[in-house]
C-alpha cells in the first residue's frame, strides 16, 4: 500500500449531521467510527473522521469522512442558524430521524419538527446541490414507523 507523501493525502469529505434533539444523531457517528453508542446528550460541534471502507470486497478503498455533529437547544429557527456557518464547508448532509414509535422520548410532533427542520435546511442555496442521506434510526424494530409517516 503507497503513503501519500506528507501534505498529499486526500482532503476527507465532510458531512453535516441534522436532526432533531434525541433522534441518535451522535449515536450514528460513534457507530460510523466503530465506537458503541451511549453518548451524552451532545453540547458544542463534535468533529471526529470516520474511516468508512467502500467499494467491493476484495477491492475496497478506505475513504475518511469527517463527521460534524451540533448540539443545539430543541427549537427550529436555534437549530438552523447553529447548521448555517457549516453548510457551505459541508460536502453532504445526514439527516438522523427517530424512527421507533416507542422510543424512551417519542412524541408525534417530533416527527414534524424533524420534516420541518429537514425542509428548511435542504432549501438553503449552500446545500442545493448536495448529497442528503437520512437515516431512520431504529427503523429495524417492530413499532418502527411506516415510511409514509
Amino acid at each position: 500500500r503507497r503513503v501519500p507523501a506528507m501534505g498529499q493525502a486526500p482532503v476527507p469529505k465532510t458531512a453535516l449531521v441534522i436532526g432533531w434533539n434525541g433522534t441518535g444523531k451522535t449515536a450514528v457517528c460513534q457507530r460510523l467510527r466503530g465506537q458503541s453508542s451511549e453518548p451524552l446528550p451532545t453540547q458544542g460541534v463534535l468533529r471526529e473522521v470516520a474511516t468508512l471502507k467502500c467499494g467491493p470486497q476484495d477491492e475496497e478503498l478506505e475513504c475518511a469522512l469527517e463527521l460534524i455533529d451540533i448540539g443545539i437547544e430543541p427549537k427550529l429557527e436555534a437549530k438552523t442558524a447553529s447548521y448555517q456557518p457549516w453548510l457551505s464547508s459541508a460536502d453532504s448532509v445526514i439527516v438522523v430521524i427517530e424512527a421507533s414509535k416507542t422510543a424512551q422520548r417519542f412524541r408525534p410532533e417530533e416527527i414534524e419538527r424533524s420534516k420541518a427542520l429537514m425542509q428548511s435546511v435542504s432549501q438553503e442555496p449552500e446545500v442545493r446541490d448536495k448529497p442528503f442521506l437520512v437515516l431512520a434510526n431504529k427503523c429495524d424494530r417492530e413499532d418502527a414507523l411506516p415510511i409514509n409517516e
